[in-house]
């Protein structure tokens, strides 16, 4: 049963389908990092194969039953195949202490050469035991074993990543917190047995910068500083943020891809605030301006305001640069055939139907991707292991001398299972070199890995 769980065809067989499945995954649009508009626009888009990736799951496949049990199934498998290795590494190991099964290269000496002989060999780093044996390294066996070990530990981040993971998004405007709490997420995604909950931290956004170009174009960057606040105590560290610099705390990684502007808008009706917010908008771009927007319901009759933000009036030079913005408000009710809406400065009250709107001041937001993964601290840890494993096998090669007294000469004989060529060469010139005889030298052992 063991042989059958640890079969390296099986291994071939399912790395093959995990990878497949999530190359498959990575084609499509993934749920949780999509809006819920985006998504059905990429369904209707899409509508041959769209839907039948959702179904199969290839839109959420972190999450799916199938590919967890791959992953599982994996981990098992290379487990054996590990302890199989290990097995192997003590074997190998007790055969080379042992002078091995047969000889690599058989010499022999003067017998008044054999002090000069042993003291090479000394030189040479061979340990000599209390008998005539020799030994150079019995490690270079173990690089199997620390490579499988290796991807051990890396299927097993995979799996608890699938099991744990956290992904997220969220929206922070300046002077604003972020606690970790589930209502805070625009949207989130997790592992099967992961839960969001607050952490013991507070996250601040101590403001947002964005560089244009002087022709106006596309941001060339735009980047936020975060400051940890803990928990009634003072900020203890501020840091910059950018698409290429992370924040890190708490085993989260914060990824900062995006800003917009937040008006703050005040709505009352007979003198009773309805609403009073930071409103974060979206990005709509056209040749003359940079239109923020969004909309807001006021109530559950249907009644909402749409909110469009102009950093710049449509008569400035340099449409993109912060500079006499603007907010306009339209007024959206039911059973009216027309909307009402508005135009507000900073700092502007003006009536709209039945209500009051008040824009006093805007900010900033930004946007982050925030990522908790228990799991990739195993994956790094278990890449460098890999790559030990790999320089122990390849430059620590397993080697032992046995040295036998058969009266008036003695009998040398050199064992190793790896790259035997270098070996016989060294070992027949040293043999030479002491006045001896090189008897025979023989090819590499068959069976031998």
């Amino acid at each position: 049963m063991l042989r059958r769980l640890g079969s390296p065809k099986l291994a071939i067989g399912l790395l093959l389908a995990v990878t497949l499945s999530y190359m498959a995954g990575m084609t499509v649009p993934q749920k949780h990092l999509l809006s819920d508009t985006d998504f059905k626009r990429w369904l209707a888009e899409h509508d041959l194969i769209g839907p039948v990736a959702d179904f199969i799951g290839l839109t959420h496949f972190f999450n799916t039953w199938w590919f967890g049990l791959l992953v599982f199934a994996l981990t098992i498998n290379t487990a054996v195949c590990t302890w199989q290795q290990g097995v192997v590494f003590r074997q190998k190991l007790k055969r080379l202490k042992s002078g091995g099964n047969r000889p690599t290269i058989v010499g022999k000496l003067p017998t008044a050469s054999i002090e000069d002989f042993l003291e090479w060999a000394g030189r040479k780093g061979y340990r000599f035991n209390s008998g005539p044996l020799a030994v150079k390294s019995g490690w270079g066996y173990a690089g199997s074993f620390i490579f499988h070990l290796a991807l051990l530990v890396i299927v097993c981040g995979g799996l608890i990543s699938f099991l744990f993971t956290v992904r997220g998004e969220v929206q922070i405007t300046e002077g604003q917190a972020f606690t970790g709490q589930l209502k805070e997420y625009r949207k989130v995604d997790t592992g099967r047995l992961a839960k969001v909950s607050g952490e013991p931290f507070v996250l601040g956004v101590d403001g947002v910068e964005v560089d244009y170009p002087q022709d106006g174009d596309w941001p060339t960057k735009f980047k936020s500083f975060i400051v940890e606040i803990p928990q009634g105590a003072p900020v203890t560290r501020r840091e910059e943020v950018t698409v290429n610099k992370n924040f890190y705390i708490n085993h989260y990684i914060l990824y900062m891809f995006k800003f917009g502007y937040a008006p703050a808008i005040i709505v009352k009706e007979n003198g009773v605030e309805k609403f009073a917010a930071y409103t974060q908008l979206g990005t709509i771009r056209n040749k003359s301006a940079e239109i923020y927007r969004g909309n807001l319901p006021l109530g559950n009759n249907g009644e909402y305001i749409d909110i469009s933000f102009l950093p710049n009036d449509p008569k400035g030079s340099r449409p993109y640069f912060p500079g006499n913005p603007q907010v306009t408000i339209t007024l959206f009710r039911e059973g009216q055939e027309k909307a009402v809406s508005t135009t507000l400065g900073v700092a502007e009250t003006k009536e709209l139907g039945p209500y009051t709107i008040s824009f006093p001041e805007y900010r900033r937001w930004a946007g982050y991707f925030v990522v908790k993964d228990p799991g990739r601290v195993w994956v790094i840890w278990g890449g460098w292991l890999a790559v030990l494993g790999l320089m122990v096998w390849f430059f620590i090669i397993p080697k032992s001398i046995v040295v036998k007294n058969n009266g008036s000469y003695t009998v040398v004989e050199g064992f190793t299972a790896k790259y035997p060529a270098g070996f016989q060469e060294e070992l027949q010139e040293r043999i030479i070199a002491s006045g001896g005889e090189a008897l025979a030298l023989y090819p590499r052992p068959q069976g031998e890995e």
